[in-house]
């Protein structure tokens, strides 16, 4: 009872919010104003995450407090420091470089309550990380992570919707593992957002900002982290090890791909990784004539088919999995750079 609760009442305070938030960002003239890269021609309120947030954190606190430990304190004041750059961003603008430098402060705290990675389960071969290769790699992932999600949130609903899938598909398998606490803050994400989507719908009467993307993009790190530690270490037997990683990474695969395609391709180009373009996944869409529902729609169905292959090719290692959703994606962002763009 717990988790639908937890589940509606973070949607219901998120629904009540936004509205009042909105109210506020034109109050403050808080807009977002469309540039050369924009998917939309016209100012819209910004600070939509502050309700997730809210709705979020308020219905764990509300639903998850009798699963509280110390750890997760660290979580909170982790979430805070994201929460407040984020908020900074969207009000006034972070460079670049101090977003990784507080990312990497975030992925500190985390390390300390060892949020981190401690095995590849035979990915690349790799079992047992050496501590100061998993405290490097772990910190490469959160921020990585962080700024995936961040990236993916460029058109209306994509960023909710993928956020809707991959929160409710993780916190099942919590409710499997009887870990409650994430069961609940699975499900409270996933309310909070569902409650959000109704305003940024198109035409988006408001939208994320980096108060919410970002912790977004931390919240769902450590959910998967939590994953794979949960699965291999108190209940091994329930999802093969050696596929622990690929369907870790199915539920947040279409941000991860997207974002390591175009930071790999802006390096080759002599860019900086974080410079400013249209070569997203949302944005060659939008070129081909798509509409930001239909984008949305694809975008968010590819994600569930590759929650689903990873979960089901039981026959497949991690590696083998990877690969094949990797040639898919790669597959689909072929068809996408050939076609012509509609003017």
């Amino acid at each position: 009872m717990n988790i639908f609760l937890s589940f509606l009442i973070a949607f219901i305070l998120s629904y009540l919010l936004v509205p009042l938030i909105i109210k506020v960002a034109i109050k403050n003239e808080l807009y977002d104003v469309p540039n050369a890269r924009s998917s939309h021609s016209t100012i819209v309120p910004l600070f939509g995450g502050v309700a997730v947030v809210i709705a979020s954190c308020g219905s764990l606190l509300l639903f998850g407090s009798s699963y509280l430990v110390v750890d997760h304190l660290w979580l909170i004041l982790a979430l805070l420091i994201i929460f407040g750059v984020g908020l900074r961003d969207d009000y006034m603008g972070v460079s670049p470089r101090n977003k990784i430098v507080f990312q990497l402060i975030v992925a500190s705290v985390l390390l300390v309550i060892d949020y981190r990675l401690t095995n590849l389960f035979g990915l690349f071969g790799i079992y047992s990380l050496h501590p100061l290769i998993s405290y490097t790699l772990s910190a490469l992932v959160i921020i990585f992570f962080i700024n995936a999600y961040n990236l993916i949130d460029g058109i209306n609903s994509l960023l909710g919707g993928l956020t809707v899938v991959a929160t409710l598909s993780l916190g099942y398998w919590f409710y499997v593992a009887e870990d409650h606490f994430f069961t609940v803050c699975s499900f409270s994400i996933a309310g909070a957002t569902a409650g959000f989507l109704k305003y940024n719908i198109t035409p988006a009467k408001i939208y994320m900002g980096d108060s919410g993307s970002m912790v977004i993009g931390f919240f769902m790190v450590v959910l998967t982290l939590r994953f794979i530690d949960i699965y291999t270490t108190s209940f091994p037997d329930i999802l093969l090890s050696d596929r622990i990683i690929a369907i870790a990474l199915s539920f947040s695969f279409l941000p991860i791909f997207d974002a390591f395609r175009v930071f790999i391709i802006r390096i080759v180009n002599k860019k900086n990784p974080f410079h400013s373009d249209r070569l997203h996944f949302h944005h060659l869409l939008l070129d081909n004539g798509y509409s930001h529902s239909k984008a949305t729609l694809i975008l968010v169905s590819g994600n569930i088919l590759m929650i689903f292959f990873a979960l089901w090719c039981e026959s497949l290692s991690s590696l083998s999995t990877l690969i094949v959703m990797t040639l898919a994606a790669s597959f689909f962002t072929s068809m996408l750079t050939r076609l012509k763009p509609k003017q």
